[in-house]
């Protein structure tokens, strides 16, 4: 219940500050008050025609990616493709798209020395992986695997203090499953798949397009986010 009333507010809060926005969608203002027709042929319009939702995503991902913020550009990919896909996106063009960033991810993993060792820290974590780039990861795996059941206890971590960095942001999933376990720190798993069902289901139940679209791209945001740092 306070999950669902605080993704609530959150989500109304932004819908509220966006509202104005939405005159700019048709000609009848605000796409809570369009009719169900007119609405149909705005949202039909968009989803069946991939190339506004390329460019704008684009001109989002692509500085990112020259920064290179490589974290942020597939958190922002994922939250893209995600709300176009409850949009009512075409199988076809999902699928297009699925192979275009296999091909460009393939181009850079390949061609850019830092993009491909971090590709090598995180599916190869073995011996074979060199130091430097695996270290993080290392650390990572032993605080988990030495917080055992039920953890070393609050504040007693030991990779935090010495081993492991960004314990603080990064990493701190490793850094509290080191002290709380296994058998506490799957509640925090838990509390994200709850946040998600929540979201998802104001998601589902939300007046307009506009709110749902709204609803589902912070839900996948902030389980993603999470997700991705917890891997």
């Amino acid at each position: 219940k306070v999950v669902d009333d605080c993704l609530e507010k959150l989500y109304n809060a932004i819908v509220k500050k966006m509202d104005g926005t939405l005159i700019l969608v048709g000609d009848h203002g605000n796409a809570e008050y369009m009719g169900d027709k007119e609405l149909g042929s705005v949202h039909t319009a968009h989803t069946t025609n991939p190339v506004p939702f390329v460019i704008v995503s684009g001109l989002i991902a692509v500085p990112m990616l020259m920064q290179p913020d490589l974290g942020s550009t597939l958190v922002i990919g994922i939250i893209a493709v995600s709300m176009y896909f409850i949009a009512g996106a075409r199988a076809k063009h999902l699928l297009i798209g699925f192979f275009a960033a296999l091909f460009l991810a393939i181009i850079l993993i390949t061609s850019i020395d830092h993009v491909r060792e971090r590709f090598t820290s995180f599916s190869n974590v073995g011996e074979e992986c060199v130091e430097d780039n695996c270290w993080q990861s290392k650390q990572a795996n032993i605080a988990v695997g030495s917080g055992g059941l039920f953890g070393k206890g609050l504040t007693q971590g030991i990779q935090k203090s010495y081993w492991l960095p960004q314990a603080t942001d990064d990493f701190i999933f490793a850094a509290s499953a080191e002290e709380l376990g296994f058998l506490r720190i799957v509640f925090i798993i838990i509390a994200y798949f709850v946040i998600a069902q929540r979201g998802f289901y104001i998601a589902n139940n939300a007046r307009s397009n506009f709110e749902s679209l709204v609803a589902v791209g912070i839900t996948v945001w902030i389980v993603m986010q999470a997700f991705i740092n917890i891997a």
